[in-house]
């Protein structure tokens, strides 16, 4: 039985986009969990990745780790990404570490 703030994500395909929908911790003990999210790039050059934290209730530095490899990964093979609906607890972890700039930029 996971913790109700045990880092879960789901994956929804949509046409020419992918929707990921986090939730939880997202932290160091999240890496299991969060790496599936990686399988879910694959598709043609183009298509958009949404990464939707709007059910992210804690990121540490590991899990903006894990979101900046995310966004590597989407675009070596050539997807936008758009990262919706940040928290704002999220939001200033992002903005006291310089983590904003990193993943919208």
């Amino acid at each position: 039985m996971s913790s109700p703030t045990a880092f879960g994500a789901s994956v929804h395909h949509d046409g020419e986009r992918v929707r990921f929908t986090c939730r939880g911790h997202l932290t160091y003990s999240s890496c299991d969990a969060f790496r599936p999210l990686l399988d879910g790039l694959d598709g043609p050059p183009g298509h958009e990745i949404v990464v939707d934290l709007g059910e992210l209730s804690f990121l540490d530095t590991n899990g903006l780790g894990m979101l900046l490899i995310l966004r590597e990964h989407a675009r070596s093979r050539g997807r936008r990404i758009a990262v919706v609906n940040i928290p704002p607890r999220v939001l200033r972890m992002l903005d006291r570490s310089g983590g904003r700039a990193l993943l919208m930029g």
